[in-house]
């Protein structure tokens, strides 16, 4: 690394000078003739205003210096290249603006605050460079303002500081260009992997086409699942007798409207399944209007027994009529008993169905004998 630092004189130094510049003409002014005025004395730079007031600061007490790292270098670093200029108290120190320095590629420049050194100020200027050529090269010599508190703007010089480009590279001071090597991806088109490509290809669509025509005229059809069908009257009477077993303690409880609503859907639900009259998404009142207006047909059943219980137990679930225990089990036998007689007569009813169709086929035969 290079330094360069510039002093500029002190105030005491002016000082000493305007002392002896004073003590020389005094032998002149003996011999000067009476009544003659002296010569004024020339004023000293850096001098006092008055005897008790303290010498303002002045750009002479600048002292500057550079710094550049890494040097040498290599073609392309990036040096970093300090200025530091430490000065008295009162005194501002500033960069050039737009400041260029020839021969280097100014990549950054960043300026560090004023720091304290017991009777002045040191601050750092930092600027980031690069030199793309090999040799001796030099950063010129620049100028730091210098701003007193009266507004007085003077310049101190940076000098010039030297370093050295070495090398291009690390271990070589002189490279030679090495010849092209072999690219880690084959050459296309490649054949190889081509054929190898359209043998995989073709392998999966015939293997999809072997699949397809197994499946078309080979495969057997799966069985069909045969879900058994649940008699209607099955299913109410298994509903009626678990409703027996829970509706006791329903009915201590006080529920007496969720219990008669399960019961009006359970003869909903058989006279839906059974005769095939949609139930259980209407009210009492549109299924009047289904059974009565409409001619929909319960079969052996009577339209106005089911309508009577649908009524007593709207009743008991919307106008909060508390039935007693007993009254509860005896809608649920009538309710009972209301599937069985529906059962009984349609049984009745095809087995004597099934009796006249045996009988139809002899009666030709027995006119024919006649």
């Amino acid at each position: 690394m290079r330094r360069s630092m510039t002093w500029v004189r002190r105030p005491w130094v002016v000082g000493a000078c305007a002392v002896a510049a004073g003590l020389a003409v005094r032998p002149a002014l003996a011999q000067s003739p009476p009544g003659a005025a002296p010569d004024p004395a020339p004023a000293a730079s850096g001098s006092v205003r008055g005897t008790d007031a303290d010498p303002a600061p002045v750009a002479g007490d600048i002292a500057v210096s550079g710094r550049i790292s890494p040097d040498p270098s290599r073609i392309g670093d990036v040096l970093r290249y300090e200025v530091t200029a430490v000065y008295p108290a009162g005194l501002t120190i500033n960069l050039p603006i737009g400041i260029e320095l020839a021969g280097v590629e100014i990549v950054g420049v960043d300026e560090s605050p004023a720091v304290p050194t017991g009777d002045g100020f040191r601050k750092v200027f930092t600027f980031e460079l690069q030199r793309f050529e090999i040799g001796d090269g030099t950063i010129p010599a620049f100028e730091l303002t210098a701003v007193t508190p009266d507004g007085e703007v003077s310049t101190v010089q940076v000098p010039a500081s030297k370093f050295v480009v070495d090398s291009l590279t690390i271990n070589e001071a002189s490279p030679e260009r090495r010849g092209e090597e072999r690219p880690l991806s084959p050459d296309f088109p490649n054949e190889a992997v081509e054929w190898v490509v359209y043998g995989l290809l073709f392998g999966v669509l015939l293997a999809a086409l072997i699949w397809w025509l197994f499946r078309r005229f080979f495969a057997r059809p799966p069985a069909a699942v045969l879900v058994p069908v649940i008699p209607p009257d099955e299913i109410a009477l298994e509903a009626l007798d678990a409703l027996e077993e829970r509706g006791p303690s329903m009915l201590e409880r006080g529920e007496s409207a969720p219990y008669y609503l399960d019961l009006t859907d359970i003869t909903k639900a058989y006279l839906q399944g059974r005769f095939d009259i949609a139930a259980m998404d209407r009210t009492t009142d549109e299924l009047r209007e289904v059974l009565v207006r409409g001619g929909a047909s319960l079969g052996p059943l009577s339209a106005s027994d089911v309508l009577a219980f649908l009524d007593r137990s709207d009743l008991i679930k919307f106008a909060r009529v508390s039935p007693s225990p007993d009254e509860a089990r005896d809608d649920l036998d009538s309710v009972r008993e209301l599937v069985a007689r529906a059962e009984a007569a349609l049984r009745a009813a095809k087995a004597a169905e099934a009796k006249a169709q045996e009988s139809r086929p002899s009666e030709p035969a027995r006119e024919g004998s006649v």
